[in-house]
């Protein structure tokens, strides 16, 4: 995977900077948050303790043919390509973003870096810039396993202003380290996404 540094493809580096601010102070619901219902509840969740249970500087793309977000028999051909996603740096740390102005299609993944016990609390943080156009909403999933089970999901609309998504989520499957983890987005339409936090709950 190709790595980005911090000027290496910034959009705007004022801006990420304020909306890194603005995420860390954003709080969460019983559900999934989209863009048009993330809730400042004043909590400063950057300083909640937690567990990672990725590394947002070893993601790789998942080939077509491994995929399990990929039904056909043929390569998509809106994937989205090296020089499109990458490692950013923020304030709260590093961020795996990935940039939609040319491309559609993209599933990632790594291995699991902890074990996740039944009963814990998972926290999923992700940021995105306003959407303005696209053909249809923006899908994303994060999945655990071999076949991997959808631990968390969303659809963004278009259009949508920008927003952090963020859920806390009890698990009711345990999960061994080194099982694959997988980060999918799909949807054509000019964006910016950061996978910033996928974690235990430590507390």
């Amino acid at each position: 995977m190709k790595k980005k540094n911090a000027t290496g493809n910034s959009r705007n580096p004022l801006a990420l900077l304020c909306f890194a601010a603005f995420a860390a102070l954003c709080g969460c619901g019983n559900g999934v948050t989209t863009s048009t219902d993330v809730i400042d509840t004043g909590v400063d969740i950057t300083t909640t303790p937690s567990i990672p249970l990725v590394d947002n500087t070893l993601w790789v793309e998942v080939d077509f043919s491994n995929d399990p977000f990929w039904p056909e028999a043929q390569a998509p051909d809106n994937a989205c390509p090296e020089e499109e996603y990458g490692v950013e740096e923020h304030p709260d740390g590093p961020w795996f973003e990935v940039y939609t102005e040319i491309c559609a299609y993209i599933t990632v993944e790594q291995p699991l870096l902890v074990d996740i016990p039944i009963g814990a609390t998972v926290v999923v943080r992700i940021w995105h810039f306003s959407i303005s156009e696209g053909d249809t909403a923006f899908h994303l999933v994060v999945g655990v396993g071999e076949t991997p089970d959808i631990i968390w999901e969303s659809e963004v609309p278009v259009p949508s202003g920008s927003g952090l998504l963020y859920d806390e989520l009890v698990m009711e499957t345990a999960y061994q380290a080194g099982a694959p983890v997988y980060f999918h987005l799909s949807n054509h339409g000019s964006n910016s996404w950061g996978f910033i936090e996928f974690s235990i709950k430590s507390d």
